[in-house]
């Protein structure tokens, strides 16, 4: 099974919680960023409108293409100046890791029981040509066997 998604937004990254002592109760109190709360929810929610598929328990690998927004701050004419390598590919944060790790984390128990099922993982972060194309997050999730590798895989197929 192969399943597809394309989530529409600003794609985020995983932040880690913050963790404060409170000492009047003697406890310690997480909160977490609401605009990755939002965006997971967001995942989510795209899952369940694709109709949920849920993987059975096997290998599965995850491709993932990030289209961010390009900076008002680069020139019209990028692709002509002489450096137009550093306007070409998105090299700034949020970096790619976090982002693939927000998206794992969301489909998490949904599509998958637990995200160490992902053997293979594959993530690009690229800039959308807006306004031919918004911000958004494309997704492909698939089952890998012996017999049917996924594409990128360096193993031949099992005879």
């Amino acid at each position: 099974m192969e399943v597809r998604l394309t989530i529409l937004g600003e794609p985020m990254q995983w932040k880690a919680a913050n963790v404060v002592w409170r000492k009047n109760i003697n406890k310690r109190i997480a909160f977490s960023d609401d605009r990755m709360t939002a965006h997971k929810a967001l995942i989510r929610r795209t899952w369940m409108d694709a109709g949920s598929p849920a993987f059975e328990k096997g290998a599965l690998a995850l491709t993932v293409t990030f289209y961010v927004t390009r900076p008002k701050s680069h020139p019209k004419n990028w692709r002509t100046s002489k450096n137009r390598h550093l306007y070409e590919f998105p090299i700034t944060r949020p970096d790619r890791v976090n982002m693939t790790k927000l998206c794992e984390d969301a489909l998490n128990k949904l599509a998958f029981e637990d995200d160490a099922w992902i053997i293979e993982a594959h993530s690009f972060k690229r800039y959308a040509e807006y306004p031919d194309s918004p911000a958004r997050t494309e997704m492909t999730i698939c089952e890998v066997s012996p017999s049917r590798p996924s594409p990128s895989s360096p193993l031949p197929p099992a005879p």
